[in-house]
Parts: structure tokens; sequence; C-alpha cells
């Protein structure tokens, strides 16, 4: 049988990696703040106290999705509560909060049961349901869009972030859901046996990847095929990863940097190669062409930049989407656009609080289901940073600088005239006077990079398809509403405890 060549498969992924930097460190990116318990670790705080003696911990607790804080004092410790630092500081330290399903249903069963808290255990169980939804349709599709575009970048160049949404523009999206859900629940109960647990990780181990080839296969066909590909490579692939802790370990002591600028791309790109390797020496012991049929995206002699989509095996749904990531946008949709950015960081900030204080908390200093620091930032890159949209990296260093200004601007005008602080970044690394700091910065970065080449132009389709005169009403509400609310915010701003009593 023949072996698996770990320096020729780490070669390939370090020049495939170099011919779309930029697009799969995006595509991770993204990937890692839909899925969020991926790729990232724990981080641990420590604060001390006068006399340099440590009075806590702050450990960010990925199983259980809470910020635990672990007084050394014993007679502290029924004050301990749960509390997270700063406003950007979740998205550093896990790029978003995760919602498991899991955890709030057993949660809902202990307030049903053992608090006999009716109201919040149906509140728990509202919110396992809509994390079920999350998960089943979001976070599970999206892992065979990431397998693809890392499948596509070997060959074509020019793939672009759009093809994470891969499973959604082909029919069959519950289809591909539901073979990954039964294959996590299949894992799930195969962890009670202890080491088959980590043989069936092994074995099912090529399943998305197989789905990313051909959506179309059965779940029959689909785990069969794994098995197969995974016979006698099982051990190969194991000492793949253990050959990989080097970068885990830079991961911990760059303080997860070097894996979001390079190790969590350059791992994909990896596994992709793996997926390639087994499938050729599966194909040359038994035939299996009739399931592993995409031959485009392992033709290197192609003369294409991009994957052709006619040359699918499956129908692609008529979605027309403009993906040029250099068009023009009406003012319009630049309202829309900043109203939906805003409200999105504002139902981010909002539900960070429920889910770890058990508390609805009004962020920000207006009073309306908005925080307009986010939007503003969003069209400032869109239209602002124009000229840069051809250059990826160029982009990204000026978004970190015009996002960086945004903030510190706003902290200080707030704090001139307000006399208070809705964020504080002192204590952490490269901060400058506590309003903005090097971690907040480098998420800018992706985030604008995010909004120029991804988010932007989707929008700007979806938008375009409403009749105008409905866009122009919309827009009159919104800009009427939010003048409103500015107006009295400036005499009145929102503050108080989770706002501007957050520590």
């Amino acid at each position: 049988m023949e072996t698996i060549d770990r320096n020729s498969l780490k070669k390939k992924a370090h020049l495939n990696m170099k011919k779309n930097y930029l697009m799969s460190i995006l595509i991770v990116f993204i990937f890692s703040l839909i899925i969020n318990d991926a790729y990232m670790k724990s981080t641990k705080i420590v604060t001390k106290s006068e006399e340099g003696k440590a009075v806590q911990s702050v450990v960010y607790n990925n199983d259980t999705n809470k910020v635990d804080i672990s007084k050394l004092n014993e007679e502290n410790k029924e004050e301990n509560n749960e509390k997270a630092k700063g406003v950007l500081a979740p998205i550093v330290s896990r790029l978003g909060v995760s919602i498991s399903p899991l955890y709030n249903f057993t949660y809902s069963i202990k307030l049903f049961y053992y608090k006999h808290d009716i109201g919040s255990g149906l509140f728990s169980l509202f919110v396992a349901f809509i994390a079920f939804i999350i998960y089943f349709f979001i976070k599970i599709v999206l892992e065979i869009g990431k397998n693809r575009f890392f499948l596509e970048s070997r060959i074509y160049p020019k793939t672009n972030v759009f093809r994470l949404l891969f499973p959604y523009k082909i029919k069959g999206t519950i289809h591909l859901s539901l073979i990954l859900f039964v294959e996590r629940i299949i894992l799930f109960l195969w962890l009670f046996t202890g080491i088959g647990w980590i043989i069936k990780i092994y074995q099912y181990r090529m399943i998305p990847y197989i789905l990313a080839e051909n959506p179309t296969i059965t779940m029959k066909e689909a785990f069969r095929l794994s098995k197969e590909m995974m016979k006698g490579y099982k051990w190969q692939a194991f000492k793949l990863d253990i050959s990989l802790l080097g970068w885990t370990i830079l991961g911990l002591v760059t303080f997860g940097l070097s894996n979001i600028l390079y190790a969590n791309a350059y791992k994909e790109f990896i596994e992709a190669e793996l997926y390639c390797d087994l499938r050729d020496k599966t194909k040359k012991r038994i035939d299996k062409n009739h399931v592993l049929n995409d031959n485009e995206l392992f033709n290197e002699k192609t003369k294409f930049n991009v994957y052709p989509d006619n040359k699918l095996k499956v129908p692609v749904k008529n979605i027309q989407i403009n993906t040029d990531y250099n068009q023009s946008y009406p003012i319009r949709n630049i309202i829309l656009l900043f109203f939906l950015v805003s409200f999105i960081g504002y139902a981010y900030e909002v539900g960070i609080h429920i889910i770890r204080d058990g508390q609805l908390v009004n962020r920000g200093t207006m009073f309306g289901p908005w925080l307009p620091i986010y939007g503003t930032g969003a069209v400032l890159i869109l239209l602002v940073l124009k000229p840069f949209r051809k250059n990826p990296l160029w982009l990204f260093g000026s978004a970190m600088v015009l996002a960086g200004i945004v903030e510190y601007l706003s902290s200080w005008l707030l704090e001139l005239f307000v006399h208070k602080k809705w964020w504080d970044y002192t204590g952490y690394f490269l901060n400058l006077n506590g309003r903005v700091c090097l971690e907040g910065l480098l998420v800018f970065g992706l985030g604008g990079a995010t909004i120029i080449y991804f988010i932007a132009p989707l929008m700007n389709s979806i938008f375009n398809k409403i009749k105008y005169k409905r866009v122009i009403i919309i827009c009159f509400i919104l800009l009427t509403l939010f003048g409103t609310d500015m107006i009295y915010s400036i005499k009145n701003p929102n503050t108080g405890k989770g706002i501007t009593d957050y520590d």
C-alpha cells in the first residue's frame, strides 16, 4: 500500500496558499466567525492587586461558552460572576460567541426540574431551538462550502469567497446538512466507547470533502467511500496531525495571531491535499468514477482562472449575484447597508450579554436597535477605500487605519462631551490611551476585507431586487427614526450597568 508523503502535501499546500493567500485567510476568518468554536483556544487573563498578587483568573471556556471567573480568595467565592471586558475583546478572543443547542437544551431541563424556573427554562429551550436551526442550516452547510473553496483554490487562482456559499447555490442543501448531521450524531455516540471514537473520527474524516466534490452522493455511499479512502491510512493521517503541533504551539505563543494570518488556512490547504491524495489512491484500488466524478477540480492543465460552473455535475440555481467587488453602490443601498451593519453590531453585543450574563442590556449610546459605529466604519471602508479594492493587502492595512481612527475619535468625543467611557482597552497589548488596541485593529482589517469582497456585493444584489419606491420609503423611515434617536441621545445618552458601568 502506498504511503502518504507528508512533506509533499505540505509543500503543495504552501504553494497553493501563496497563489490565493488573502482569500484563503478571509474564508477561514468568515468561517470561524460563524462556526466560532473552531480554530480558537481558551483565553486566560490574570488580574493583579496593588500588591502584585493574583486576585482572580478569567477563563473563556469554549465548551460551555462561558467566561468563568475563579476567585483565589476563599472568602470571595460567593461573589463569582461572569463578565467580559470591553466591546471588541470577545471578537479577538473567540471571534464570536457560539450557541450550543445541546448545552441550552440540557440547561433548560435543569431550570425546569431543579430550579422550577419555567420562564427561564422556556427561554433557554427557545434558544436551543434557534441554535439547532443555525447549526443545521448554516454551520454544517458552510463547512462544505469552505472545503469546496480550498479544493477549487488548488487549481483556480481566482477562486473567491463566494464559494463559501456553494451548497446554497445547488439543489439539495438539506440533503448535505442531513448527512453531516448524522455523522456528528454517530461520532457523539462513539464517544462513549473511548478509543473507538478516535478511530471513527479518522474513518469519517473525508465525508465533508466528498460532499464538497459530489453534493448528490447518497448518505450510504458517502460513509462507505470515506471508510474506503481512510482504510490503511488512519495512522498516517494521525502522524500528519502530530507533525502540525508546532503550529499549535506557535499559535499559543503569538496569542493566536499566527493562526489567523497563516496557520489555519495552511492546515486547510493540507487537508485538501490529503483528500486529493487519498482520492487518487482510492481510484487506483477500486472503480469510483461514478461518485468521484468532478474532474474539473483536479484538471491542472485547465485554462480557466475560476471554476467553470457549467461543468458542475449538479444543476445550479439561477441566483443573480453580482460578485464584482469593484462595483458602484447607489446611495439608497449604502443607507440600507449602514443600518444592516449597525443592527448586526447591536444584535451581537446584546446577544453576548444575554448569553454570558443572562441580562438584556441595551448597548450603545443610543436607544434604538443600532450601533452606528459599526455602520459608519462599514460605509467609510466601502467609499473611502475604493482605490485599494484591487490590492487586498493595501485594503487590509488601510481598513485597520481607517477603522482605528473612527473608533479612537468616537471614544475621545464621547469622553469629551459626555464624560463617560463606553469601552476601555487599558491593559491590552499595544493599546493607544485605552481607545484602540492592536487586536481590535486586526479584526477591523479582516472585517473590512469581508465587507468589500463578500458582504457588500451580496447585499447590493439583494437590495437591488427591492422595488425602488419601497426602498425609498424604507430609507426615509429608518433615517427619521435614527435622527430622532440621535437628537434625543445627545442630551440623554444611554448609560448604566453593562453599558458604561461595564467593569
